[in-house]
């Protein structure tokens, strides 16, 4: 349950409040004048503004040196991430530095050039793979209610995040994006895979794909009208009776731990599906750098520098 501004605590109104003037939902971040501006234009992104400005004012009430927030210095700021370099990874890091940037730009009325250096982390990265294997992933199933099973069945198929499981869309319903240029080969080997689309992050719309079986199973669970869901403070109107979000992510790891001894959340399927397709797409008559451009594309972040991360 959301609690009530009037019962947050100081650090965290502020946060709140630095949040709300970047606040810009609903317009469209893909203009020429509103690109990387540092405004956020999704529920996403405002979450995000949220949780970085949360940490950071927590962190300047313990500093002598800053009144609050919302007057915090690039200096003072810099200083933040060099102490937080010591707990955390080298990607929260970079979240960090970029939250402050846009808040010292629009909040603190520092120049929009100001950038902070991003201190190397002292955590050691998560080196090791995250993939689970299909043997693994079809047993936890048989430990799953007929819900939360055919949400990780649907999952390991299309390599989604669980969030996206919520946003599941008939293709001919919810279309693809068009401000990106699709590669004409992706799904190279499932060509006669049933045709979905999912929305993930930055509200990018983009095809998936799943077996004829499987769609049979998720088109037998479609609503006669559409479900509001709220996940992680953002609302979703779902199509299907599916598990998904942070529910279903906390439900796979627990059950995955009991039954494996061990979890990568149900984002390691996303990893599993990736190091499936690479050999699909190899198979398939695919160089190893166009394997990388069709995946980037499949997984809905078109870096293939970041689809070589799931490959580990």
């Amino acid at each position: 349950m959301t609690i009530a501004y009037k019962n947050l605590p100081r650090s965290s109104k502020q946060a709140v409040r630095a949040a709300k003037k970047l606040d810009r939902t609903g317009e469209s971040r893909h203009t020429v004048a509103n690109k990387n501006d540092g405004y956020a234009r999704s529920d996403g992104a405002v979450r995000n503004h949220k949780e970085a400005f949360t940490v950071v004012s927590k962190w300047c009430e313990e500093q002598p040196d800053i009144k609050n927030f919302s007057s915090i210095t690039p200096e003072q700021a810099q200083r933040f991430l060099e102490e937080k370099s010591v707990d955390v990874q080298d990607k929260t890091i970079a979240g960090y530095a970029v939250n402050l940037e846009h808040h010292l730009h629009h909040n603190c009325g520092y120049s929009a050039d100001t950038r902070l250096v991003r201190p190397p982390s002292e955590v050691p990265s998560i080196l090791e793979s995250r993939a689970y294997t299909k043997e693994a992933v079809d047993f936890i199933q048989t430990k799953q209610t007929t819900r939360a099973a055919l949400s990780t069945q649907i999952a390991a198929e299309a390599g989604l995040r669980a969030h996206e499981l919520f946003t599941l869309r008939r293709i001919e319903e919810q279309p693809p994006s068009d401000r990106r240029a699709w590669r004409d080969d992706r799904f190279a080997g499932r060509e006669n895979w049933a045709r979905y689309t999912v929305v993930g992050k930055g509200n990018l719309c983009r095809e998936v794909r799943i077996t004829a079986a499987t769609a049979a199973r998720l088109e037998a669970v479609r609503l006669a009208v559409p479900r509001i869901v709220i996940d992680r403070d953002i609302r979703y109107k779902s199509h299907y009776d599916l598990m998904g979000g942070k529910s279903f992510s906390n439900s796979f790891s627990k059950l995955s731990k009991q039954l494996l001894g061990h979890s990568h959340g149900a984002h390691g399927m996303r990893h599993s599906f990736a190091q499936l397709r690479i050999k699909e797409l190899g198979n398939a008559g695919k160089s190893y750098d166009q394997c990388l451009l069709i995946l980037s594309q499949e997984l809905g972040h078109f870096r293939p520098s970041i689809t070589e991360y799931y490959l580990r």
